[in-house]
Order: structure tokens, then sequence, then C-alpha cells
């Protein structure tokens, strides 16, 4: 299989028929999107539209990972970035129930790695015929080779192969991202950085950030200069170490876990936090989501007692869920 590479971006053939997301070719933001697409505003409009960061988990943990990512502005329909796709189309469906949002309003998916818990081939059928596009690392493309029905990905164009240097890509029109690779088993981990920029020109502010990272061996200075100045940061808060050292798994496992290639454990969540909110002026991310949190070497209560070390942070944080979506977590 031939790989077609020029510059910052790793491309794929590309497909006769439209997709959702970025495509290869150069658009406008009125090209994508046309189906959902708002006019966007003249100058002289008094009442531009307000674009928000909109996050929901929709479950994570061991048995599957998802989130999405509303980019619409207020005045539009749904707009929705996915991010990993380790629960199936039939579940995400389930948990987008009661959201204002469907499977078709998914117009790009994201994947961090391509562990099964986080990219599952049930979505190879609805990728396909939904045109969406799929991100991917760069460092990933051969592991993605191996997965079950992924050449129709491929044969369809639909792959988008994401540079490891934090070059800043177009994922959707007023959507752009930057990704860095984490420490994680062999392949590693794709953190990414969201930035949700306005359409209106007359927009002078800073654009939203979103941090993303699970999936993490350890914390490291990279990572923490990747995610800094985030206004949302979704982090791993995986393991409690005593409920892991005490626990029945094997001890290889336990290994692979705690060994810095694994996950992150609760007190290197919070440490991380703390050292993000440190090195922010406004005193680092509004809102926080942990992630990833193990049924078997962790509990909420486990995770309270790291964070009452600081009440201020642990008011912005929520806790996410394997078994149920959480609230639209917004920040404007």
């Amino acid at each position: 299989m031939s790989w077609q590479g020029s510059g910052q971006m790793l491309l794929f053939p590309q497909a006769t028929a439209p997709r959702k997301g970025r495509g290869r070719t150069r658009t406008t933001p009125r090209d994508r999107f046309t189906s959902n697409q708002a006019v966007i505003p003249e100058l002289f409009d008094p009442n531009p539209p307000t674009r928000q960061a909109r996050l929901c988990v929709l479950g994570s943990g061991s048995s599957g990972n998802a989130s999405v990512l509303n980019i619409a502005d207020d005045t539009e329909p749904a707009r929705l970035l996915l991010i990993d796709a380790g629960l199936g189309p039939r579940t995400v469906a389930k948990r987008l129930a009661g959201t204002g949002a469907t499977v078709q309003d998914i117009q790009a998916l994201c994947v961090t790695h391509l562990d099964r818990d986080h990219f599952s081939p049930t979505w190879i059928s609805t990728l396909v015929r939904e045109r969406i596009t799929v991100f991917v690392h760069r460092g990933h493309l051969r592991q993605l080779e191996r997965v079950p029905g992924s050449e129709r990905l491929i044969a369809a164009g639909l792959i988008e192969a994401i540079d490891q240097d934090g070059v800043t890509v177009d994922i959707a029109a007023g959507l752009r991202a930057r990704t860095a690779l984490l420490p994680h088993d062999r392949t590693g981990s794709a953190g990414y950085v969201f930035e949700l920029v306005e359409t209106t020109r007359s927009n002078t502010n800073q654009p939203t950030r979103i941090g993303y990272a699970t999936d993490v061996g350890r914390v490291t200075d990279a990572m923490l200069d990747h995610l800094t100045g985030v206004d949302l940061l979704a982090i791993e808060s995986n393991y409690d170490p005593a409920m892991q050292q005490n626990s029945a798994r094997p001890e290889s496992l336990k290994r692979r876990v705690m060994g810095g290639w694994g996950h992150l454990s609760n007190e290197q969540a919070f440490d991380a936090i703390q050292t993000l909110a440190g090195r922010c002026p406004r005193g680092g991310p509004r809102r926080i989501v942990l992630l990833h949190r193990s049924r078997q070497c962790n509990h909420p209560d486990a995770i309270h007692r790291v964070l009452s070390h600081n009440p201020q942070l642990a008011a912005r944080v929520t806790l996410s869920d394997q078994s149920q979506r959480s609230g639209w977590l917004t920040v404007r």
C-alpha cells in the first residue's frame, strides 16, 4: 500500500464523493458542511452567532471510549466531532438520545490510538456511508492497516493523518487541532488540543482550547507544554495505586499499567492539573473532566480524596462514567 505525503500532512487517496470534515481540496468555511451551514454574518451584524465549546463524554473506560464536541454556533443544528470510537455506532446513537444530536451530525472523527476500546471496526460501515473523515496520528498509520475493514476507509479517501510535529491543521469549519504523541504502550496515544474559532470576521477573541489526553503512561514536560492554556481539559485518571497493588490482577498487568507506559493514576492526573493551573494566569482549565476510570482499581471516593487537596480545582471537575454519558460541558 502506498502512502501519499506532502509537507505537514500525510494524505490518502481522495474519494470522488464529497466527505464530511476537512477535505484535501482547499475550501472556505462556506464550502464545508453545506447541509448544516449557517450564513456567516457580515461585519455590521449587531448580534453575531456565538460559538462555544460543548463537550459530552458518551462513555469512558476499558469497555469503550467516545466523546463528542459540538462545534455549531447557536444558530445551527448540531455539528459533531467524535473523539475516539470505542463505543459502537448503536451505543453512541443511544447515548446521544436527548442531547439534541444524532450520529448523522458527526462531521469528523479524531482517534487518540487504535486499541479496540478507542476505535471499534464496527464503525467502518457507518464512516463510509456517512462520508466521515477520520483523523489519526502519523505514527498510527501502520497499525491502522491491520484493523479489519480499514482498507474500505483508505479506498474511500476518508483517512487524514496528522503530523507529529505539533502542526495545527483544519479539522472542520471553525475548528483546528494539533497533536502530540504521548507515552502509551509501543505506539503511543495522540493527545489533542482543539481550537474553536469564531466564524465572524469582527471577532478578536482568542480561540477556545480543549485539551484531550487519555491512555497516558506518565506525565512528561512535552505533554504539559502541549496542554498549557486549554480552557477545558479532558484527562485520564485511571487508577488508585493502593487498589491497583491490592487487586487480583496479574503482576504483569500491574507493571504495564503503573510502569510509565500504561495509564495515569489519580495522583498523577491531579499533579498535571495543578501544574497546568499554575502555568495559566487565569488559573488554568475552567472545566475539567476525568476519563478512563478503572472499575476494578479506582473509585470516585478515591478520586475525591485526592482532589480535596485543592477544593478550588475540585469544584471544576466532572467524573466521566463507562455506562452513561456526561452532561454537556460548556466553555464560552
